[in-house]
């Protein structure tokens, strides 16, 4: 049959459902980077302090029973939440680096080969899109945070480091939602970055800029003028005080500022607002082109 005798004929096929169109964008972007031998060294390395803390919550509990003070005394750390808030403030550095090398390109590269368009000629919305990349970030990230914190608290429960039962189970819903906080905050500032421009080099960069040299001037600012407010202008101390907070913790020594914890949530709330707004705003003005 000659090619202009042939009719439109619409795809008849079952159609997917939202949360599986959502799951095939997220495998997208997280299969690729699972294979990276690069991030899965990075990945290695940052679970390396949990390990340690794991040993550490072993042989102070031995060292108890022996009698060996002066180990224990060496070997001594907290315990209940705010063995997991050290924990997870140690992890955001290695969460930085990962979520920047394996997300600032996951929007960035698709603005450079046009696949944006083709996404959402498909019936993916845009929110599926956002959605599936995010989750992408937030599985990864996850395995740095959220699932060895979780291994931490079994582990301190197990040897009795936790408290009561209602209260060892406040500190881990405590924990995942201070986790999952941190990073839903993380992966919408890099996907924010990255639908900024086709350079997965120019969104790392930017969001580098973003989360070095905030906390730099904010310590700076901290030490210049004695005052607790230079906390809410770094992007990491920000997160931190945000977190203890959630686990029902004060603020760090270092924070110089009593009573701030909620407020750093509530700015954390205003980042996740405007780097929704940011994509949305650039995700809609890019596939109308």
């Amino acid at each position: 049959m000659p090619i202009f005798d042939q009719s439109y004929r619409p795809y008849a096929g079952p159609r997917t459902g939202r949360i599986a169109r959502i799951w095939a964008i997220c495998l997208s972007a997280l299969l690729p980077s699972l294979k990276n031998r690069r991030l899965r060294l990075l990945l290695g390395a940052a679970n390396i302090k949990f390990l340690y803390r794991v040993v550490i919550l072993y042989t102070s509990d031995y060292t108890q029973k022996l009698g060996m003070d002066q180990v224990q005394q060496l070997l001594k750390q907290p315990k209940g939440a705010e063995l997991l808030a050290q924990f997870l403030q140690g992890q955001l550095l290695w969460l930085f680096i990962i979520t920047v090398y394996a997300g600032a390109g996951l929007i960035a590269n698709d603005l450079r080969s046009g696949a944006l368009p083709l996404y959402l000629s498909r019936p993916v919305k845009r929110t599926d899109y956002v959605l599936g990349k995010l989750l992408a970030l937030m599985v990864l990230g996850s395995l740095i945070t959220c699932l060895p914190a979780l291994l931490l608290w079994v582990v301190s429960a197990m040897r009795g480091f936790d408290g009561p039962g209602l209260e060892a189970l406040g500190t881990l819903f405590a924990m995942l939602g201070s986790s999952l906080m941190v990073l839903l905050v993380f992966g919408l500032a890099v996907l924010a970055f990255s639908s900024m421009t086709t350079s997965s080099k120019s969104a790392g960069a930017y969001f580098a800029i973003l989360y070095l040299f905030t906390g730099v001037g904010s310590k700076i600012l901290q030490k210049a003028t004695g005052a607790g407010w230079p906390v809410f202008l770094s992007f990491s101390d920000l997160l931190v005080q945000a977190e203890r907070w959630i686990l029902g913790l004060g603020p760090t020594p270092s924070s110089l500022a009593p009573g701030i914890g909620w407020q750093s949530l509530l700015i954390a709330t205003g980042i996740v607002a405007v780097c929704t707004t940011m994509l949305w705003w650039r995700i809609t003005s890019r596939s109308r082109t």
